[in-house]
């Protein structure tokens, strides 16, 4: 028998997605490194590092991708970023887990300059299965 994910299993996990709370954080990598499997949750992303964080809206699951609206950073200032990750918010950092990170993205780097920063998801969603 091959290993694989049941169909019920992975519904159950994108619609997880759907209902659960999610945040977008921008995050500078003076002092942090993303390492999988070493940061787990959104405690192990020094505050300091933190730019700015937006809550994820009308999240959905599409062809086996999740998705959600584009998001804005309103008058972002300070340090520049390179990571763009989105964790579950349950309100207790120890618990968000880490569930994307992204540091190629185009205009990563980015030097905020008090300005909004738009953030357009992929047309095709932001994590495909």
């Amino acid at each position: 028998m091959p290993n694989s994910i049941s169909p019920v299993g992975k519904t159950n996990l994108l619609n997880a997605w759907v209902t659960g709370s999610y945040d977008v954080l921008l995050v500078d990598s003076q002092t942090f490194t993303y390492v999988q499997g070493t940061q787990t949750n959104r405690a192990d992303i020094p505050a300091i590092e933190r730019i700015a964080t937006v809550a994820l809206a009308n999240k959905v699951v599409v062809a086996g991708a999740l998705d959600a609206d584009d998001v804005v950073f309103t008058g972002v200032a300070g340090d520049p970023f390179e990571y763009v990750i989105i964790v579950a918010n349950t309100g207790v950092e120890a618990n968000d887990a880490i569930i994307a990170v992204f540091d190629t993205a185009t205009g990563l780097p980015l030097t905020p300059n008090g300005n909004d920063i738009n953030l357009a998801w992929n047309a095709s969603g932001i994590v495909q299965f």
